[in-house]
């Protein structure tokens, strides 16, 4: 558990879901094995809510909500 552990603090998610398994293989009922393996599985998929929220360039140049310059033709008052 401790060699689970150390994985997970360096960050290195797979093996510390692969040590995790093993160890559950043993006892199924070990609650803290548990709890590391399902913090390891959620920070390997973890997604940064704000690199989603960030508009690229591509989305500000592209922008459906620009004005016109000129009037459509034939809806002009004059």
């Amino acid at each position: 558990f401790v060699l689970a552990m150390s994985k997970f603090k360096r960050q290195k998610y797979d093996d510390c879901i692969e040590i995790c398994t093993e160890l559950l293989k043993k006892n199924e009922y070990d609650q803290a094995t548990w709890l590391l393996k399902c913090r390891a599985l959620t920070m390997k998929n973890y997604i940064d809510d704000l690199e989603i929220d960030e508009e690229g360039v591509a989305d500000i140049l592209m922008d459906d909500n620009a004005m016109a310059t000129a009037p459509r033709p034939g809806t002009s008052f004059s």
